[in-house]
């Protein structure tokens, strides 16, 4: 590749991201103030917090912190129904999900689950943040009122993942012996915690199919 192809590569690089930057900003500006964003926000913040308390072993602290960042979660969609959510904060939330959720996961992976189950789950992520910008895109180019939040699949996906770090947590630091009055034997169990990670795979897959007809149908419709 000379010298030419790569300006004209990076001539074209730079108008995908002028279009991403309007589409994201044109209506609203960089406006970041509503309280649905900054729980969001409250979840990126914390997660390397939680991932100290796994390597200094504070195991309170750390499922402290790991509820704390689940339940974010469900509280600013609540937040974001009764107050509105920037068209930065539909992209944002489904990002801070899948920081939480790769981090966690890598961090916590135990010996019955293996890479390929693992890694299916990390690739599917990447797949659905791409198709976010995928549908900035769309949106931005073809002008539509495409939604850049989550779909209902994309919702219960991170329902059945926030199940699945809880379990790998407990399982990691031997909950069931230490705490057997607040911990039942199912909750780790391997058979149990596959089978969740697997209907949240299943989840994963009908959200990247639900994002690709709807850009498809905006695509093709405008």
């Amino acid at each position: 590749m000379n010298f030419l192809e790569i300006r004209l590569v990076l001539i074209e690089l730079k108008k995908i991201l002028k279009e991403i930057k309007r589409a994201l900003f044109k209506e609203e500006g960089f406006r970041f103030n509503t309280p649905a964003n900054y729980v969001t926000l409250l979840r990126v913040v914390i997660l390397p917090f939680i991932l100290w308390s796994f390597t200094k072993r504070w195991e309170t602290t750390a499922i402290t912190l790991l509820s704390i960042a689940i339940l974010s979660d469900f509280a600013d969609g609540k937040l974001a129904a009764k107050y509105g959510r920037t068209e930065v904060g539909k992209i944002f939330d489904p990002v801070a999900d899948k920081l939480l959720f790769g981090f966690i996961v890598a961090w916590l992976w135990p010996s019955f689950l293996s890479k390929g189950e693992i890694g299916i789950q990390i690739v599917l992520e990447v797949v659905l943040l791409f198709s976010s910008f995928v549908k900035i895109f769309v949106k931005s180019s073809y002008k539509n009122e495409i939604s850049l939040g989550s779909n209902i699949f994309g919702k219960l996906k991170f329902t059945f993942q926030s199940a699945e770090m809880t379990c790998l947590f407990l399982v990691k630091f031997n909950w069931l012996e230490k705490y057997p009055h607040l911990v039942k034997a199912w909750m780790v169990d391997p058979v149990i915690i596959r089978n969740i990670v697997w209907i949240a795979i299943i989840l994963a897959l009908a959200s990247i199919i639900f994002h690709a007809i709807k850009v498809y149908w905006e695509y093709t419709h405008n």
